[in-house]
This record gives C-alpha cells, sequence and structure tokens, in this order.
C-alpha cells in the first residue's frame, strides 16, 4: 500500500527507514509477505495537545485556542455541553446513551467553532459520535475555519440498540448511539466531513484495524480507504510527515495484514472480525504479542 496505491513491491528499509519501494525480484528479500498486504503502521491523534480536565466555558476555551494558535498546535476537544447532559432514568444502556444526546455535541462544536474561528487556531473534535454534526463540521471546513474531526471504531460498528443491560464494557464518552446514526458516520466518513478514525476507549488497538475493514469493506470501502483514514490523514494531522505511509524517507513502521483471515480476537465477544493483523514491525524491528495491533505511529 504506496502513497500511489497497491502494487506489488520490494520495501528497503535500514536504520528504521523506508530507503526504497522497488520491483519484486530487484533483491533477495529477508521477509517474503507472499500476497499478504502490507500497509503503513496506524497513527494515533491523543498525542495532540488536548483540553485540561474539567469543562471549559467559551471564555477559557477561546483563551486555550488563542493560545494553540500562537504556537500552530491543533486542540484536540471532546465537544459535549454539561447542560445539555442529565441523569440517566435507570442503569440501562439505552438510558445512559439517552442522558447525553446529540444536542450535546452539537452545541459543544458550535462553541469549538465559535472560538476556532475567533481566534484562527486549529481545532480538532475527538471523537465524533453524533453524526448529525457532520453538517456543522463539513460548513465550518468549507468556511475556511481551522477544524477537523475523527471517530473510533464502535462508532462505526455498534449501535445503542444491540446492547444489552448496563452495557457497562460499551460505555464511552460520548455514547455509542443509534443505528441510523452509525449509518450517517459512514457517509460522512466516505465524504471526508470525518478526517480520520483512531481507537478510543472501547476498542482495543488489536483489533482496531480488523474492525473498521470488515464493516468498511460491507459498505464498499478499500484497503486504501481504511489506511488513509487510520494511517496517513491522522499522521498529517498530528505534523508527523515521517509516519503514515511506505515510501523513502518515512519510517519502517510496518504491517503485514491478510484480509481474508478471521481476526482471532473477539471484538469484545460480540462478532468475528475479517483481516488479521500478521506481523508489525515499528521502525524496521518486529514487534510481538500485543503490539501486533498496529499502532506504532
Amino acid at each position: 500500500m504506496t502513497p500511489e496505491g497497491v502494487r506489488p513491491a520490494a520495501v528497503v528499509i535500514a536504520d528504521g527507514t523506508v530507503t526504497g519501494v522497488v520491483a519484486p525480484g530487484a533483491r533477495d528479500p529477508d521477509v517474503d509477505l507472499g500476497d499478504v498486504a502490507l500497509l503503513p503502521g496506524l497513527v494515533d491523534t491523543r498525542g495532540l495537545p488536548s483540553f485540561p480536565e474539567g469543562p471549559l466555558d467559551k471564555a477559557k476555551l477561546r483563551a486555550v485556542l488563542a493560545g494553540a494558535a500562537g504556537s500552530g498546535a491543533v486542540l484536540r476537544v471532546r465537544a459535549e455541553d454539561p447542560d445539555e447532559i442529565t441523569e440517566p432514568r435507570d442503569g440501562s444502556y439505552g438510558a445512559f446513551a439517552d442522558s447525553r444526546p446529540t444536542v450535546a455535541e452539537r452545541r459543544g462544536i458550535e462553541m469549538v467553532v465559535s472560538a476556532a474561528a475567533g481566534t484562527g487556531a486549529r481545532a480538532h473534535i475527538a471523537p465524533l459520535a453524533a453524526a448529525d454534526c457532520a453538517a456543522l463540521i463539513g460548513a465550518a471546513k468549507a468556511a475556511g475555519v481551522g477544524l477537523t474531526a475523527e471517530t473510533c471504531p464502535h462508532y462505526l460498528c455498534f449501535a445503542a440498540e444491540e446492547i444489552t443491560g448496563d452495557g457497562a464494557g460499551f460505555r464511552c464518552l460520548p455514547p455509542i448511539r443509534y443505528a441510523p446514526n452509525r449509518e450517517a458516520l459512514w457517509r460522512a466518513l466516505a465524504e471526508g466531513v470525518i478526517d480520520c478514525v483512531v481507537p478510543g476507549d472501547v476498542t482495543p488497538a488489536a483489533v482496531a484495524l480488523p474492525a473498521v475493514w470488515t464493516v468498511g469493506r460491507k459498505r464498499g470501502h478499500t484497503l486504501a480507504d481504511v489506511t488513509r483514514w487510520m494511517s496517513s490523514a491522522p499522521a498529517a494531522l498530528a505534523g508527523l510527515p515521517e509516519k503514515g505511509a511506505i515510501a523513502e524517507g518515512r519510517d519502517a513502521d510496518l504491517i503485514a495484514f491478510d484480509p481474508d483471515a478471521p481476526c482471532p480476537v473477539p471484538y469484545l465477544g460480540r462478532t468475528t472480525l475479517s483481516g488479521q493483523v500478521v506481523r508489525a514491525w515499528h521502525r524496521g524491528t518486529e514487534v510481538a504479542g500485543k503490539d501486533t495491533g498496529g499502532f506504532l505511529g
């Protein structure tokens, strides 16, 4: 998987860096992956500067973004308005989801858009769960506001009505919402309103790539799409030009991924996934065990 597309190739590595992507057979391989796909290591945006503990009012958010504008940093914000959040009516997952309605995200994102537009700062919504906010984000981008957004695999894979009992293993902020919202998130991702997909508190890194691939290809998306969402786009967002692609001069963070193999790790015991990370390398050194999830950036 190169920036130019998918092609047979040999990747040459020296001192942790890709030094060439050459034709197969140009040299004897140290590792022969056969027909298994080789992807760039995935990149997580959670290294970006993040919001302080506790909610920020409009004045504090504007002040933080004004400081970020001067530094050129991208501020990562979980946008929910606490005034729109209520106590759950009972202990069920549905009650938990309903207590944090989509309007809470909308009001929070409106505040971020206003502050980013007023300061010239760059803000990143992390994560976006409410798909009805996609139009707001898209309009802000079109108006030149420095705004980007990410979502997480669990928002793309699950729906609130599928979660039984208290759903303790699925609780995250913002919550997983209902099936129409999930499909609308996929449309926003396909249209580029949502910039990237990163793991979150619910999705283990080891299954994030298989999870997005499993549900994405059912909707007609390719490994190139998944690579863009989970590797090249977050690398660009985080200001990591050495990450996110298999190309000369980039870090040798690599994932050998078999897209048709069953994933040996069940996603929270709920489903079987397609696609298995076979091997992974961080700057040319092979990693094993839990690190083979591929989050090497």
